[in-house]
């Protein structure tokens, strides 16, 4: 997906980010304060099915919203990394680097997400 072409579009393009981790170019949303919540989409969708409800959770929670690998705006650095295990893997690694790339202090996040 073209992100010049699509971010500007795309529901809260204004909390997206985008952060390299592993092998993938992860798209990100992040909004609120408060406690973390993660939001995983299924397979095929991306951070659109979130759009009503993180605002609506913004006002007591630190919502993270990603695209999973080769859906939305999240690019894949290899398919290969794209079946359950790796990606449960690739999102437990980007998740160690939320400290680093968001707001969200490390031990929110591990506190909240184990």
């Amino acid at each position: 997906m073209d992100r010049v072409k699509h971010l500007p579009l795309w529901p809260h393009a204004e909390t997206s980010r985008f952060i390299r981790s592993g092998p993938h170019d992860w798209h990100v949303q992040e909004m609120g304060d408060g406690p973390t919540i993660l939001c995983l989409h299924g397979a095929g969708p991306s951070t659109h099915i979130w759009r009503y409800l993180m605002p609506l959770l913004a006002g007591q929670w630190r919502v993270l919203a990603i695209d999973l690998p080769a859906q939305g705006l999240t690019r894949a650095g290899t398919l290969r990394r794209c079946g359950l295990e790796d990606m449960t893997a690739d999102i437990a690694q980007l998740r160690s680097e939320f400290a680093t790339f968001c707001r969200v202090p490390a031990a929110k996040v591990n506190d909240r997400m184990n």
